[in-house]
């Protein structure tokens, strides 16, 4: 993050800048969990302060974009409907997942470990995923943006998580998931591939 904050201020370019939400993203949510599940370590108090700037950085950068122009962003139109529909996989994939580990905490009227990932997902990211999904779909100009953000922020998120899972197996006492390893480790490397797409093929009109 730091070293694309410098390259931003000397370049000044827009998709230096949309990496570096998509970044703020994954920070966001990390240091949400953090916070939320109540991890009082000695440094709590920094996990506050990197999940409330995460969210104001995250919406004063959105805020900066010109989202009224019709062609100031272009992608083309493969990758902007592979995109879309990467997206709506993930909620295919995930909700009803989550739904069904929510569903034995309510049936226990007790949460679980990842209570805070629930709240999270289903209240944040999952509706975050379907705006993005549905603006790309009608070619909007925030859709082109919000695109970027949450693939990087998918990407970031699964790696992290498939690699928690190989972290846990190997030094803790629970066994290794291979369910969740290979949904998290293919989600990683679609998003790897959707990103790298989107970084190469977008097109910014100078006016913005």
């Amino acid at each position: 993050m730091a070293a694309l904050s410098l390259a931003y201020l000397r370049f000044r370019r827009d998709k230096i800048f949309i990496v570096m939400l998509g970044l703020t993203a994954y920070f966001f949510y990390g240091y949400a969990l953090y916070t939320i599940q109540g991890q009082y370590t000695s440094i709590y108090p920094v996990y506050l302060a990197i999940f409330g700037l995460s969210i104001y950085g995250l919406i004063l950068g959105l805020l900066s974009f010109n989202y009224n122009g019709q062609n100031d962003y272009q992608l083309p139109k493969t990758v902007r409907i592979g995109i879309s529909g990467f997206l709506l996989m993930i909620l295919l994939v995930l909700v009803p997942v989550w739904w069904m580990q929510m569903s034995a905490d309510i049936a226990n009227h007790f949460p679980g470990e990842n209570y805070a990932v629930f709240i999270l997902d289903f209240g944040i990211v999952f509706p975050a995923l379907a705006i993005t999904a549905v603006k790309l779909l009608q070619n909007r100009s925030v859709g082109y943006v919000l695109g970027g953000v949450m693939l990087l922020k998918t990407l970031t998120i699964c790696l992290s998580v498939g690699f928690g899972e190989l972290f846990q197996a190997y030094y803790g006492s629970n066994p290794l998931d291979f369910g969740m390893l290979g949904i998290f480790g293919i989600l990683t490397l679609i998003s790897l591939g959707f990103f790298f797409s989107y970084i190469m093929k977008l097109r910014i009109n100078p006016s913005v």
